[in-house]
């Protein structure tokens, strides 16, 4: 029996960002998630294909908002919510494909030891991410290590470029809320982080 050939990091690479490259070539909403039990940043952008072989296409972000509840409820009922409010976009923008942030359990330092290392957190992400696997199939959900995309940049500045590129949603970055649009800032960066991404291994468009 003949073994088959150990597929290179490059080639385990591309097979993991084709489905996302696919996703984004065809114009399918593509739903982003930063993840959490009080907070989960959402956000849903579509790409469409450009008239003339030689321009470029156009990327619109179609929604960008935070999926929340009230603080003092428990646990439980919380995440609960969360998750039917990511479940409800989902359904209203028709995203056929999405991209969930997930920790390896090692964001706890970066996080000033606080939030990330919870339980309740792994808890949110979990729930988060089975549903939405639920919804749209495995093959449809791809997972990306917090420590992977956001090494190289702070939340500030994510939430900054979020701001001189997006004008349309001034209301969402300028939100009283800190916090919300933080969250919502990571969400809508984490699409722009993989279309690079993907690109890097040249999938995207």
């Amino acid at each position: 029996m003949t073994r088959k050939p150990k597929k290179t990091p490059a080639e385990l690479q591309q097979e993991r960002w084709r489905p996302f490259a696919d996703a984004v070539a065809a114009g399918q909403p593509i739903v982003t998630l930063d993840p959490a039990s009080k907070r989960t940043g959402l956000a849903i952008h579509r790409y469409t294909q450009a008239a003339g072989a030689s321009d470029r296409g156009q990327t619109e972000l179609i929604c960008a908002m935070p999926c929340k509840a009230p603080a003092a409820w428990p646990a439980p009922r919380r995440i609960d919510q969360i998750v039917d409010q990511v479940c409800a976009s989902i359904e209203t923008y028709k995203a056929s494909y999405a991209v969930i942030e997930t920790t390896i359990g090692k964001t706890s330092k970066r996080h000033g030891g606080h939030g990330a290392g919870l339980a309740i957190y792994g808890w949110a992400v979990g729930a988060i991410r089975q549903a939405v696997r639920q919804k749209l199939g495995p093959a449809s959900v791809l997972d990306v290590n917090e420590n992977e995309w956001t090494a190289r940049t702070s939340k500030h500045e994510r939430w900054m470029w979020c701001r001189s590129r997006w004008v349309t949603y001034a209301g969402v970055w300028a939100d009283d809320g800190k916090e919300d649009r933080m969250d919502v800032s990571d969400a809508t960066y984490l699409y722009e982080w993989c279309v690079r991404a993907a690109s890097y291994y040249q999938l995207a468009t």
